[in-house]
């Protein structure tokens, strides 16, 4: 059983309630999602995960929502959160993060998330089974690029699971 409103909370940024994500079947969507009839899979780790892409309302975040072979969703990520969220009020309310990590180039390579200039990292929330990757500007400006929303894990299984990825390799010509 899905708990629609904690999803719809999620991409709505209220991230303060959010303790983990339970997963359910990407049949059951919740009703304040809009498919937009994207969809594909990326890979993670070793792993390659289906996505299905929606969006909250007509004009709201962009949620992709990631499946493994179970037909499950494990994780929610919201794209292009609402704008209105205050970085510090946000990581004040959450405390500190168990990790904040680089966003590396091999995921820069894959999904290119903030500007050029903006220095990316995550801050990883596993206990809470939430992730913010947070722009820096050169300017000192912060601003919140991506929210995840996974199940409550140990920090080693999340970075396995959906931050490890193989080195980026390019090839001669």
């Amino acid at each position: 059983m899905i708990d629609a409103q904690t999803i719809c909370d999620l991409a709505a940024g209220e991230l303060s309630q959010w303790r983990g994500l339970r997963p359910f079947a990407l049949e059951t969507i919740p009703d304040c999602l809009e498919s937009t009839g994207g969809n594909g899979w990326l890979q993670f780790g070793q792993r390659h995960l289906a996505y299905c892409v929606f969006r909250l309302g007509s004009a709201g975040s962009v949620v992709w929502l990631f499946s493994f072979d179970d037909g499950q969703v494990h994780l929610v990520e919201v794209q292009e959160p609402q704008q209105n969220i205050s970085v510090d009020e946000v990581l004040d309310g959450l405390g500190p993060p168990d990790a904040r990590l680089a966003y590396s180039s091999a995921a820069r390579l894959q999904r290119p998330l903030g500007e050029l200039d903006e220095r990316v990292s995550e801050y990883v929330f596993s206990s809470r089974g939430l992730a913010l990757l947070i722009g820096h500007t050169p300017n000192g400006s912060r601003r919140i690029l991506r929210v995840r929303g996974f199940e409550v894990m140990p920090l080693q299984r999340y970075k396995e699971l959906f931050i490890d990825l193989p080195e980026p390799r390019f090839f001669s010509e």
